[in-house]
């Protein structure tokens, strides 16, 4: 069941129905949407090219100004919670119109999210299909968020770190635009003594905050400071049922039942063992795939955009293990559920995946062919 031909008719279909969901909004003309989120970053875009970088952490004028921007209600503005170093990221895309804008942006990360499919599944179509399936990668080719971007920058620099260290350090030191997703992955490089890695992982990251705060000023810290400590108030004020549909962590997923100190004990208790899991592998496709799940698992805040990395340790696993197509497929349509039931629905599929990466870790060490970590692509 896991030839290349069987892969391809599952993904493609698994793309097929993305393409079936976003039709009706295509067919209203409702996408792109300067609604959606990427029009949060074009505004900040528009904010750093009038030299007003700083009032992207104005929550309520940056709200306002997307409100003038895209004649659309104050209601479905966002505020931008993203370190100074993100800004650098989006800074260019006012340059051209936010159709053209949304248009780039968006088939150059898919661009580069097919491109590391292909590299781990080898073939055009798999990868196709798999960066564009329903779920994860639904969502953000809707909003058009940094999904595809993340996702490549962490899974490339893992997988990266067999053949250019270099290469995987500079991956992973751009992912300081949101730090969050890297921490388990730096903390994997010391554990794997990848001292060339992690220095060019610390430098990448330095360089950004000094390129930042050179670009921006000073003033632009203490306004992200400030927009940090007002962000539980907004999620209170602005939120608060919307993100307990829309969140993907084990804390937003107990909470409703058993308060935010008990799920909060359960999430850690989830982080640490996914984590320490991840640390036990061996195989360098189940070493990276434990990590990109435990990482997913980590985070108390994600969207299922956020959790793209997924369907790269679905790759690593069908990579090593072609026979779990159709439990992979399953694992993947958990998170694919959140279309027709809200909900936190992503540690599901993390929890699944990571437990098939320990089975095939467990088969590859019984058999003749198991082979060390650093023998592996």
């Amino acid at each position: 069941m896991g030839s290349i031909n069987h892969q391809r008719i599952a993904w493609l279909a698994m793309g097929l129905l993305t393409l079936l969901w976003l039709n009706g909004f295509i067919l209203k003309a409702q996408w792109p949407n300067p609604s959606v989120d990427f029009g949060l970053f074009y505004a900040a875009s528009r904010r750093v090219l009038d030299g007003q970088a700083a009032l992207v952490y104005d929550t309520a004028a940056h709200v306002a100004l997307q409100s003038r921007m895209y004649g659309i209600e104050a209601a479905f503005g966002l505020g931008f919670f993203y370190p100074p170093p993100a800004l650098i990221f989006v800074s260019p895309l006012a340059l051209v119109p936010f159709s053209t804008a949304f248009t780039i942006y968006l088939l150059a990360g898919l661009a580069l999210f097919i491109t590391l499919l292909r590299r781990i599944t080898g073939d055009w179509l798999v990868a196709l299909g798999m960066a564009t399936s329903i779920g994860a990668p639904t969502q953000n080719i809707y909003l058009n968020h940094t999904g595809f971007l993340t996702a490549s920058l962490l899974g490339g620099g893992l997988l990266a770190l067999r053949h250019n260290k270099a290469l995987a350090g500079i991956a992973l030191g751009l992912l300081c635009m949101k730090p969050h997703l890297a921490v388990l992955a730096l903390a994997m490089l010391l554990i794997w003594r990848e001292w060339r890695a992690l220095a060019w992982a610390c430098g990448t990251g330095i360089v950004l905050l000094a390129a930042a705060t050179i670009s921006f000023g000073w003033d632009i810290w203490p306004a992200y400071l400030q927009a940090s400590r007002d962000f539980p108030e907004i999620l209170d004020i602005k939120y608060p049922i919307k993100l307990h549909l829309m969140l993907q962590s084990v804390l937003v997923l107990f909470e409703p039942w058993l308060g935010w100190t008990m799920a909060g004990i359960i999430h850690a208790a989830v982080a640490l063992g996914a984590a320490g899991l991840a640390m036990t592998m061996r195989q360098r496709d189940t070493q990276i795939a434990a990590v990109l799940c435990a990482t997913a698992l980590i985070s108390p805040f994600l969207f299922l955009y956020d959790t793209l990395m997924l369907v790269v340790a679905a790759a690593l696993i069908l990579r090593a293990q072609p026979r779990l197509l159709l439990p992979v497929i399953g694992a993947m349509l958990i998170s694919a559920s959140w279309y027709i039931v809200l909900g936190s629905k992503a540690p599901f599929t993390a929890l699944a995946l990571l437990v098939m990466a320990w089975m095939v870790e467990r088969s590859a060490r019984r058999g003749p062919e198991a082979v060390p970590a650093d023998a592996a692509a």
